[in-house]
């Protein structure tokens, strides 16, 4: 709670989802407030009074970028804290400040965190036990050189409760170069698994793992498939397999 200002339990709820990087107004309004039985015009108003609320209290701030026609919300260092306490979060993990000039990117990075989080906490399709942007790495580590580090790196629970996966996820709207995106295969620990935006970019980078002869088996799929279907259900193109599959969890 702020002076001035009592959070509700909505107000929580949305910087929680915040936390786990930028996103859309429209996301906002589809998660938050939009309702089944009320005029979406009304709940729209609603809907931008809290914001602005929220953003003269310096709890959220607003972005605009000439690639994304929605307006974007974050997350500032001043409602980190907040978030942290009251979710039990590592504060350097607490994602508030994206990269505006890649923010099309830093978007992909939120969503895929969120659908992780959504598909643990809410749908139960398995147990997510861990969690960690490139962004809160960047802050508690000294890089050296060279260092590659994952968009994501997170470790899910299957529901039989024998096995633990460890997963680097890498999200690619195709601007890095094939030297770049084979030294974070390279480097990358855990099992990679990249979302691609186009199918035709996937072909591209599988083609660049094959002539690479990379030894680990790295998972790829489009935008499409990963954000619409559940990640147990998901097809996987790998280095290794001429068919798509799906991951053992």
């Amino acid at each position: 709670m702020r002076k001035g200002l009592l959070l509700t339990e909505r107000d929580h709820e949305l910087l929680r989802h915040l936390s786990l990087g930028p996103c859309t107004v429209g996301n906002i309004f589809k998660y938050f407030f939009n309702t089944a039985d009320s005029n979406p015009k009304t709940r729209e108003r609603v809907m931008q009074r809290r914001l602005r609320k929220l953003e003269q209290e310096d709890l959220i701030r607003s972005i605009s970028s000439p690639i994304v026609s929605d307006r974007i919300y974050a997350l500032t260092s001043h409602s980190a804290s907040i978030v942290a306490n009251d979710q039990g979060i590592e504060l350097s993990n607490v994602w508030v400040n994206p990269n505006v000039k890649n923010i099309k990117h830093d978007l992909y990075v939120a969503g895929a965190a969120k659908k992780i989080h959504r598909e643990s906490e809410e749908l139960k399709l398995y147990k997510l036990t861990f969690l960690q942007f490139e962004y809160g790495l960047r802050r508690i580590e000294k890089l050296r050189k060279g260092v590659y580090l994952p968009d994501i790196i997170f470790a899910i629970q299957g529901l039989d409760n024998k096995h633990i996966l460890d997963f680097n996820l890498e999200v690619d709207c195709g601007t890095i170069s094939r030297k770049d995106f084979l030294g974070k295969i390279k480097y990358f620990q855990d099992t990679p698994l990249v979302i691609i935006n186009t199918q035709k970019r996937l072909s591209l980078l599988k083609s660049y793992l094959k002539a690479a002869r990379i030894a680990k088996h790295v998972y790829l799929t489009t935008f499409e498939e990963f954000f619409y279907t559940a990640l147990p259900e998901c097809n996987w193109h790998t280095n290794f397999s001429e068919n798509p599959i799906k991951l053992t969890l």
